[in-house]
């Protein structure tokens, strides 16, 4: 009867020996990577061939914002009034109180702070183009124009929203997945496949990016706020100025709207904790230089600059309650733009 192994002084006698092989690991690698490169491009092939679909424009909340504004610009063909800007336009204003109160057709393509002012502009002339008497509010708020520079990426995927450019994505990995059409092949087919979960307060308030598209697109453009403003909390700069992009990007925003589109401005509010005391002031300047580079239709809209904390959601956006208090005497304003 064979005894068991006895163990040696340096300790128990191994178990398993691996013997690696340079050979052998070498033939590994490369067939793994031809296997990588073969799926590579049989993925090529497919995404430009006539069945591969287009961007699906859920993978991430900004892009289901931007292709449910592109579509909405695209679909709405009985309105003549456009409201176009940042997210302050997106969240701030409430189209069914607005259209209750003006008794207009009116659309919020509103977006995010993101993007230049000229791309609002061609969201705006996507909707109004052929229109009798095309009417257009820019809407933003003063954090959006001192912004230095828009986001080029943001832009790259409205302009795939439009088709005006190839599929484009916010979120990329590396290099190599990439280059080998990877990323395209998410966005453009398994994101249709795999719900996409928004997260914190505003995934309880929507769900799935297709749920927010969805929501945007019966609401006509309107979004609601899910956060809270916290006063203490807060970190950001209340010293406004005009980033010296927005002259230019205000000629071209004119340039995308039919020649005889008219153009007013309103400046969204801040929370009173959050204004200096020169706040009015200083945006009454901002928003006087907005309308001569635009064109617009003066005098300005009385609206307030400044409300209460309790308003707000954050330092750029009201509460769904305060975004329908504000809605009406925009509603309010609007009626008086004969």
């Amino acid at each position: 009867m064979n005894s068991a192994p006895t163990p040696s002084k340096e300790g128990p006698l191994p178990s398993h020996v691996y013997e690696l092989r340079g050979a052998g690991i070498a033939t590994n690698l490369a067939v793994t990577l031809g296997l990588v490169l073969l799926i590579g491009l049989a993925v090529s092939v497919y995404l430009r061939s006539p069945v591969a679909p287009g961007p699906s424009f859920s993978s991430d909340p900004d892009s289901a914002i931007l292709a449910a504004k592109v579509e909405l610009a695209r679909s709405s063909t009985a309105s003549q009034l456009a409201l176009v800007g940042d997210s302050s336009c997106l969240i701030d204003l409430d189209v069914s109180t607005l259209e209750s109160v003006c008794r207009l057709d009116v659309v919020n393509l509103g977006t995010l702070s993101y993007l230049s002012l000229d791309s609002f502009g061609v969201l705006a002339g996507e909707l109004l183009k052929g229109k009798e008497a095309p009417r257009v509010v820019l809407v933003v708020h003063p954090d959006c124009l001192r912004i230095t520079s828009p986001s080029v990426a943001h832009r790259a995927v409205l302009d795939s929203a439009l088709g005006v450019g190839p599929a484009a994505m916010l979120q990329t990995n590396d290099t190599l997945s990439a280059s080998l059409g990877f990323d395209e092949f998410r966005v453009r087919v398994s994101d249709r496949w795999i719900p996409h979960p928004l997260k914190g307060a505003f995934g309880n308030r929507y769900g799935f990016t297709s749920d927010l598209r969805e929501s945007l697109l019966r609401r006509k453009g309107t979004m609601d706020e899910s956060a809270r403003f916290d006063a203490a909390a807060n970190r950001s700069s209340a010293e406004y100025r005009m980033a010296p992009r927005v002259e230019e990007e205000c000629r071209l925003f004119r340039q995308a709207l039919p020649p005889k589109t008219r153009i007013r401005v309103i400046v969204t509010p801040v929370p009173r904790s959050h204004a200096l005391k020169s706040h009015e002031q200083k945006v009454q300047e901002m928003r006087s230089q907005l309308e001569e580079w635009l064109g617009a239709e003066t005098p300005s809209f009385p609206l307030p600059l400044i409300l209460p904390d309790a308003d707000f959601g954050t330092v750029t956006h009201l509460t769904p309650e305060a975004a329908v208090r504000y809605s009406r005497w925009v509603g309010e304003a609007l009626c008086s733009w004969k």
